[in-house]
């Protein structure tokens, strides 16, 4: 029965070391999804300045001569 005993122990031990490596695990794979957040954000930001930059040439164009006569505006 000592013996028995003593494997039950020995599993238990493994048991709440796996345990520990399972919530281990899960703060690790907790601070990749804030990473993850962040670098979103960042893509984010960097889409909007994209934009923005995009848009530059066509309002430069609009705001030229020929785009003032292509869009048929007299004067701003």
């Amino acid at each position: 029965m000592d013996r028995i005993a003593g494997e039950a122990d020995r599993i238990a031990g493994v048991t709440d070391r796996l345990a520990g490596e399972a919530d281990r695990t899960g703060v690790v794979t907790d601070r990749i999804a804030g990473m993850t957040d962040k670098l979103g954000e960042v893509a984010d930001r960097i889409a909007e300045i994209v934009v923005i930059f995009a848009a530059i040439p066509f309002v430069w164009y609009f705001l030229s001569k020929e785009g003032m006569y292509v869009f048929n505006v007299d004067r701003l």
